[in-house]
């Protein structure tokens, strides 16, 4: 429910206040975005796809598309092509085995590893940025 008001302020003017039922734990993570332009990190209790419907309905697509690309979760078939061309960014891995890959130069930038095996695993020379992290142009890396 959106419903607007009216309050006056100091010069007797009055201004249109917003109100918006909707649920701050929500809000919070996406003014978090706003401000950072990272996508934030949910706690446990918080749904993607809850997230992502918030989202929606702030009119915000580019946060729709970031967080609908972090549940993006490869078929084993896709995850090999993946690593034929060593660019895992944006891939969730979660829960995966990695136990000692070579993926030594392999782009895993806003790749999900959480929980992820990564025993004994050569990154040398992988790149990992967080996720939602926007390199600027003309710079190397973070």
């Amino acid at each position: 429910m959106v419903a607007f008001h009216a309050f006056a302020t100091v010069s007797g003017e009055a201004i249109p206040e917003l109100f918006i039922d909707r649920s701050p734990m929500y809000f919070t993570l996406i003014l978090d975005w706003m401000r950072t332009d990272m996508v934030p990190t949910l706690p446990p209790s918080i749904g993607q796809r809850n997230l992502i419907e918030e989202a929606r309905f702030y009119g915000l697509p580019r946060l729709v598309h970031d967080l609908e690309h972090l549940l993006y979760r490869p078929t084993r078939f896709e995850l090999y092509q993946l690593m034929l061309a060593k660019d895992l960014s944006q891939t969730d891995l979660s829960g995966m085995s990695l136990r000692g890959r070579n993926l030594s130069g392999f782009r895993l930038d806003g790749a999900n590893l959480s929980n992820a095996d990564l025993t004994e695993a050569d990154l040398t020379l992988a790149t990992v940025r967080r996720p939602g992290k926007r390199a600027e142009a003309g710079r190397g890396g973070d």
